[in-house]
């Protein structure tokens, strides 16, 4: 564990729950079969875009485009995920931590997403629970390792070895990792048995994927509030995933259409590799 590393107990102040208003001319969301479970998905489509509503217009575009908000805001990302150091990669391996009495793990990609999440209101979205290749898709300025500012991610993509029996990912995307700047540092959970920590540089062996690749990606869109895919190939579902929960298949509010793009959603999280 890097000696930067903070102690991995320290609970994480927890964000106040949302508010959302419904007027009383948007209360009808009868669907077409006037089904319960359809009744519900109309609610649930009207909540995300609502709440998607309500982030964007916390500040206009203009605002947000500004270069000196732009760099206080990269800064805080970066300030967001060294406080996050020490926190172990997965539950399954609290053998190899056993001071630590925590409820959250972050894998690889698992840690972007929680500082994007910590930081919602300023960035105006919050990125859903797919891994490294959908982060991959919604930052479109691929950019030299000379022109990376701190804060800036790196995604390596490469080979299975076939005996691992990985599932492939998109743009066989195996690793993400945010750059922390002094020459080749990053910040990452890259050990499967690991924490969160600084690494001395982003450069490393892999046992389960060989032919590494490395793609340096600009995070200045998010920085602008901009949340989309931009492969044409990977939509990535983005309607049906924000704000989803997973409901239990004896509610009455099942539909299982959802449940499968849920559970492929589950297995691409399983898949974020470690070294």
């Amino acid at each position: 564990m890097s000696s930067e590393n903070k102690n991995p107990n320290k609970k994480l102040e927890k964000k106040k729950p949302e508010l959302i208003v419904i007027s009383n001319d948007n209360c009808n969301f009868a669907s077409n079969d006037n089904s319960l479970q359809g009744n519900f998905k109309n609610f649930r489509a009207y909540i995300n875009n609502m709440r998607k509503k309500n982030l964007n217009s916390i500040q206009p575009q203009s605002f947000r485009e500004n270069p000196l908000r732009m760099e206080e805001l990269r800064k805080k990302f970066l300030e967001t995920a060294k406080s996050l150091l020490g926190i172990p990669y997965g539950r399954k391996y609290l053998e190899k931590h056993p001071d630590y009495e925590g409820d959250l793990f972050l894998d690889c990609c698992g840690l972007v997403r929680h500082v994007v999440k910590l930081l919602e209101e300023d960035f105006g979205f919050h990125l859903c629970n797919w891994n490294q290749g959908y982060q991959f898709d919604i930052l479109p300025e691929e950019i030299t390792f000379e022109e990376m500012k701190p804060g800036d991610l790196i995604f390596y993509s490469g080979i299975y070895y076939p005996d691992k029996n990985m599932r492939l990912q998109p743009h066989n995307m195996t690793h993400v990792e945010i750059y922390y700047g002094e020459g080749e540092k990053t910040i990452g959970s890259r050990d499967s048995d690991g924490v969160v920590s600084i690494f001395d540089t982003f450069q490393f062996m892999s046992e389960k994927y060989y032919n590494i690749q490395y793609h340096f990606k600009s995070i200045d869109t998010w920085l602008k509030g901009i949340h989309k895919s931009f492969c044409s190939e990977h939509k990535w579902h983005e309607d049906r995933l924000i704000g989803n929960s997973v409901i239990n298949k004896y509610s009455a509010f099942y539909d299982a259409q959802d449940e499968n793009v849920q559970q492929e959603n589950k297995k691409n999280e399983k898949n974020d590799d470690e070294k």
